[in-house]
């Protein structure tokens, strides 16, 4: 696997998680990505994704605010059930 399917993030007290890329997505003209923190508790991380130069290398992840997590969260739910037929993957 590669070192880009991995993403270390660090929390607001300093602490740090190693998550797994589990997916990137598009859902209403927005990039969104879920991410899979490799600590066993089984939990789903959803964050935005945004280009910063054009180039695809150059990115950052956001917070999404409530409206962008329905947003997301519905499509995840979609793609899992194998029922996004509207929607574009990344």
């Amino acid at each position: 696997m590669e070192d880009r399917e991995f993403i270390t993030l660090e929390n607001a007290d300093g602490s740090t998680v190693k998550c797994k890329l589990a997916g990137r997505f598009r859902a209403e003209g927005k990039d969104f990505v879920a991410l899979t923190p490799q600590d066993g508790s089984g939990d789903l991380y959803l964050y935005g994704r945004r280009e910063l130069s054009g180039d695809p290398d150059d990115f950052e992840f956001y917070e999404l605010d409530d409206d962008e997590f329905e947003i997301a969260s519905r499509t995840l739910d979609r793609i899992l059930a194998g029922k996004n037929e509207t929607e574009e993957k990344l």
